[in-house]
C-alpha cells in the first residue's frame, strides 16, 4: 500500500467505497470514517481527532485507541515499542466539577494515566477485532452538508496504525447497532477492569476477552499489512 494516501474526510466528500465513508442513517446516527497518514513530514497528523481526544491522546498516534467522550468512562491506548504492548488508560478525575463550573472547557479537566503490561498475542488481537469493526462499518446513505460530527449524547472513536504508517478510524455517536456497539462495550470493559484494579495477572485479564476478539475474515487486514 502506497505511503502517501490522502486524508479522506468523509462528511464532506465521497472519494472513493475503500477509502471514506459516511451517512445519517434512519435514526440520524453520525458517523466519520477516515484513511490517512499518520504524519506529515516530522509532525503527527491529528486533523482527526477532537480537542478532547487530543487532551488524552495528543502526543502521537498509538497503534490501538479508543476513546469515549462521557468524560465519566474512561479510555485507552495500546502503546507498541519493539515486541513489548503497554494498555495505558485515561480518564478523567474532576469531570462533574468541570462540567458544573465551567462548561465542559477542555483546559478544566484533570487526566489520570494508569498503565500495565499486556502480551503481543492480546495486543495483536485488539487491533485485528478493532480494525475489523472500522473496515466493515459500510455506508448507506450520503450525508447532509456538514464539516464536523455534532452530536447529542456521546461519541466513541476507534482507531489504529498499519504497519504501513496509515491510520484507521471511526468515530460514531451513541453507537447502537451491530459491531459497532460491541465494540464499544468491549473497550469499555477492558478500561474499567484496568481503572478498577481487577486488572491482577495479565493471562487471567486477557482470557476474559480473547474469544469476543476473534474475528474470521482477516483478508482485508493482512493485505494492508504487506
Amino acid at each position: 500500500m502506497k505511503k502517501n494516501i490522502l486524508t479522506a474526510l468523509i462528511v464532506i466528500s465521497f472519494i472513493s467505497p475503500a477509502f471514506s465513508q459516511g451517512r445519517i442513517d434512519t435514526n440520524e446516527r453520525l458517523f466519520v470514517k477516515r484513511i490517512e497518514q499518520n504524519a506529515y513530514g516530522n509532525r503527527w497528523n491529528f486533523d482527526g481527532k477532537e480537542s478532547l481526544e487530543k487532551l488524552f491522546f495528543g502526543d502521537f498516534n498509538a497503534y490501538v485507541e479508543f476513546f469515549c467522550s462521557e468524560m465519566a468512562e474512561t479510555s485507552f491506548r495500546v502503546l507498541k515499542k519493539g515486541l513489548f504492548y503497554t494498555l495505558e488508560i485515561k480518564y478523567v478525575t474532576n469531570a462533574k466539577e468541570v462540567d458544573e463550573a465551567f462548561e465542559k472547557k477542555t483546559k478544566h479537566y484533570k487526566v489520570a494515566t494508569r498503565a500495565v503490561p499486556i502480551s503481543s498475542q492480546f495486543a495483536e488481537r485488539l487491533h485485528k477485532r478493532m480494525f475489523f469493526c472500522i473496515d466493515n462499518f459500510k455506508a448507506t446513505k450520503a450525508p447532509p452538508n456538514i464539516s464536523r460530527l455534532v452530536v447529542d449524547g456521546y461519541w466513541v472513536t476507534f482507531r489504529v496504525v498499519t504497519d504501513e504508517a496509515v491510520v484507521w478510524s471511526l468515530k460514531i455517536d451513541n453507537p447502537s447497532e451491530n459491531d459497532a456497539e460491541k465494540m464499544a462495550n468491549l473497550c469499555l470493559k477492558i478500561a474499567a477492569d484496568v481503572r478498577y484494579n481487577v486488572f491482577h495477572e495479565s493471562r487471567s485479564f486477557e482470557s476474559k476477552y480473547m474469544d469476543e476478539l476473534k474475528t474470521n475474515d482477516l483478508n482485508i487486514y493482512n493485505s494492508v499489512k504487506q
